[in-house]
């Protein structure tokens, strides 16, 4: 990989970015037993028998609460990648939501096009292994910035980082 400074920078999107009404159905024999935030959602350990109806999440986004904080952050990267040699910097936005379509059109409200990947998984492990492949490619990245309101997300970005001590990297926990 060598050190050519090249800089990839992920920002999570719900609880990070914005704040969403989008809610996450407890499923238990074809029924709904539950309505969680995505707060809630993060710390829920699901029962013998429950799933989870995502359904909202591919929806167009309902009255969102940006985190400004957060939010300049993000601008500012997208500004530093525009400015930069061409690929030498990545800004995306990883969510767990099965389409990005919603996530894109909040961004262009604001007039921002930044790079969305819907995983269409709240697994730790599939966005660890996201990032990874990212990192990982020739040419790949050698700092990482990393922006998440799940603690379980960073466990595993961290976990999957110490394969790359060479890999700078700046992991943040978002808590409100």
């Amino acid at each position: 990989m060598g050190n050519n400074n090249k800089i990839l920078s992920v920002f999570d999107f719900d609880g990070v970015l914005a704040d969403t009404n989008s809610s996450v159905y407890v499923i238990k024999n074809e029924k709904v037993i539950k309505k969680l935030t995505p707060k809630e959602y993060v710390d829920y350990e699901p029962l013998d028998g429950e799933s989870f109806d995502y359904s909202e999440f591919n929806k167009m986004i309902k009255n969102p609460k940006l985190i400004v904080k957060n939010f300049k952050i993000l601008v500012n990267q997208l500004e530093k990648a525009r400015k930069s040699p061409k690929g030498s910097r990545k800004v995306t936005i990883l969510t767990a939501r099965g389409i990005g379509i919603p996530v894109t059109a909040f961004f262009k409200t604001f007039g921002l096009k930044p790079y969305v990947v819907a995983l269409g998984s709240g697994d730790p492990k599939d966005e660890a292994d996201w990032v990874e492949n990212e990192i990982t490619k020739p040419n790949g990245y050698d700092t990482l910035y990393f922006m998440d309101d799940a603690e379980e997300n960073i466990n595993a970005i961290n976990e999957m980082l110490k394969k790359y001590p060479e890999i700078e990297s700046v992991v943040t926990l978002i808590e409100e």
